[in-house]
């Protein structure tokens, strides 16, 4: 096509990118369409609410798909309990348009689309509350780690994930839930800093990266020092353990 529209206008280049809507809901349900047949997933059927674009049923018939009507709500928004009670294991998706065809944006398309990733350091809430929970205070790590690339003459032997980056997100995206870690950056670019609740946390976190096929080399673990700024003192941490008589 890029071919016939050079040598029909005599321009010196064509772009292929998506010029209107109808044009950009037919590539992105055609990537999933793909992804779906890549997978050998059999779904069939895409839900179009009333109040999306005209082109949206057509697009999905256009691609093979069974088109699925949602009824709006009075106010012309997306229905979500007429979503929740069309799923099914043959929905392929959802066209949702926002600002839909009443020019109305869609407030519940996260209830709709859903949040891809929800962990104990997020918080939902409606839109109209503004005031933040107050935090539950974490007791503070105990022990730390360096990790570090494996640049040994063995790297690369038992892991695939060996490069610096790699091992930062993953420890970042790890951070993200698992509040008791601390992670924090090095002079090196290569190493970071793990400070977590003692011997086992950092264990499991280092066992759970290899079975992942993470490949790096970690410290010794080095006690994680308080200075208290009234005596000038190092504190070290302890721990405290009761047991009740039977």
């Amino acid at each position: 096509l890029a071919t016939w529209l050079l040598e029909m206008t005599g321009m010196a280049a064509v772009a292929m990118s998506p010029k209107a809507g109808a044009h950009g809901e037919f590539c992105g349900m055609a990537a999933i369409k793909s992804a779906q047949i890549a997978k050998g997933d059999a779904r069939s059927v895409v839900l179009v609410p009333e109040s999306a674009h005209g082109t949206n049923p057509a697009t999905a018939a256009l691609l093979g798909y069974k088109v699925r009507d949602i009824p709006a709500r009075e106010d012309g928004t997306v229905s979500v309990e007429a979503v929740k009670e069309a799923l099914g294991p043959g929905v392929g998706g959802i066209m949702l348009t926002s600002p839909n065809t009443c020019g109305l944006f869609e407030r519940d398309i996260v209830a709709i689309a859903g949040l891809k990733l929800a962990t104990v350091s997020h918080t939902l809430c409606a839109p109209d509350v503004n005031t933040a929970i107050a935090a539950e205070p974490v007791d503070p790590p105990t022990l730390s780690m360096t990790f570090r690339i494996n640049d040994g003459p063995l790297a690369g032997q038992d892991g695939k994930k060996v490069q610096s980056r790699v091992i930062r997100e993953r420890l970042l995206r790890e951070a993200e839930g698992n509040i008791a870690l601390k992670i924090s950056e090095t002079g090196d670019k290569d190493a970071f800093e793990v400070a977590g609740r003692g011997e086992l946390q950092l264990a499991i976190l280092i066992e759970t990266m290899r079975r992942e096929g993470f490949e790096m080399t970690v410290s010794r673990p080095k006690v994680v020092m308080k200075h208290d700024s009234e005596t000038g003192q190092e504190l070290e941490p302890f721990f405290q353990f009761f047991s009740a008589p039977k």
